[in-house]
């Protein structure tokens, strides 16, 4: 518990510290956030700095690295895989906020090709590495918990379905930002309850033997936690600097991830049900903008929503502050869920 606690002081510290001090470094350095031309509600926040999910990736890592130093051992397999994804989804957003940066232009950032492949490699690296020879720490099978409802998959199958969990997810968590303090605050409840489910699976052992690391993926996610809530002291209204695609590709990566090697990837849309709300949101709307556009006898496209992503279409009839609270209302209980069906789990075996 000492081990989880240091990793959460020191990732707090450097989301509120490290941030004031990244804020500073992009405004002498010019680096602010472009808006998309169709968020004309925005207009007055260009030039915002960005890419203040670069905290997140220097949270993580250092935050796991003291945690690891208070327990005086070495690191396992699972917690760098879990750190590396975590790099490797902040690394994409990066480039992906550079360009635009550079280019001036919000839609000049990656192509979604180049960012789909970049993204289902990140869950090819996780494929790979986490196969192992050991029945006893192997689990191949969507899983609520304790890799169950489902029987084991073949290795190609499993291979798909990694990948599916990965990009869907990091996308969805990706259209959940785009108001101030919006992805910081519903992502501190679903990283929180990630951190407990792992340190519950620590102590459980023979429970979940197959959840190798799981004390490592703690000291990971109570890190990306922490740091989550000392961005949100400078992201929250006004906000003074944008998570941009670095943050949330970062914590959409950790999500999955951290969600797959628990084994309670089912319990994603659970948790998660913001984030699917939001990422469905955007795809209907694409959909039948299209489908209308095609098939109405006068070609004219219908929207779904006033405007999507979902928060913006309730931030065109309600105050941004009181959307983007209700928002983070809704993952803490979608969260609270989602525990609450883990723990019912558990305790159909402890009794």
């Amino acid at each position: 518990m000492v081990a989880v606690l240091a990793a959460a002081v020191v990732a707090l510290l450097i989301g509120l510290v490290g941030t004031n001090h990244l804020i500073g470094w992009c405004r002498r350095h010019g680096i602010g956030q472009p808006i998309h031309t169709a968020v004309t509600q925005h207009a007055s926040k260009a030039g915002t700095p960005t890419m203040g999910g670069l905290t997140i990736a220097v949270a993580a890592p250092l935050g796991y690295g003291v945690g690891l130093a208070v327990l005086g051992r070495a690191p396992t397999r699972t917690g760098i895989v879990l750190v590396v994804a975590i790099l490797a989804g902040a690394g994409v957003g990066a480039l992906d906020d550079w360009m635009k940066i550079s280019r001036g232009r919000n839609t000049l950032g990656l192509q979604e090709r180049q960012k789909t492949l970049l993204i289902l490699a990140v869950g090819l690296l996780l494929f790979v590495t986490t196969q192992s020879s050991d029945p006893a720490s192997a689990c191949t099978a969507p899983s609520l918990a304790r890799c169950e409802p489902f029987a084991d998959l073949p290795a190609p199958l499993w291979l798909l379905w990694v990948l599916g969990v990965v990009w869907l997810t990091t996308n969805s968590v990706n259209f959940t930002d785009g108001l101030d303090g919006l992805l910081a605050g519903t992502s501190i409840a679903p990283l929180a309850l990630l951190s407990v489910v792992a340190f519950w699976q620590f102590r459980h052992p023979t429970l979940y033997p197959s959840s190798d690391g799981a004390l490592d993926i703690a000291l990971v996610m109570v890190a990306a936690t922490a740091c989550c809530a000392g961005l949100l002291w400078w992201s929250a209204a006004p906000a003074r600097v944008f998570m941009g695609e670095t943050g949330s590709l970062a914590i959409g990566t950790a999500i999955a991830v951290a969600a797959l090697l628990l084994h309670v990837d089912l319990l994603i849309p659970v948790f998660g049900a913001l984030y699917v709300a939001e990422g469905m949101s955007s795809f209907t709307q694409r959909v039948w903008f299209k489908a209308t556009r095609r098939f109405r006898r006068d070609h004219q496209p219908q929207r779904l929503f006033r405007m999507a992503p979902l928060h913006h279409h309730f931030e065109l009839v309600t105050p941004e502050t009181t959307v983007v609270i209700r928002f983070w209302i809704v993952s803490a209980i979608a969260s609270a869920a989602a525990g609450a069906i883990f723990y019912w789990d558990a305790l159909r075996v402890l009794e």
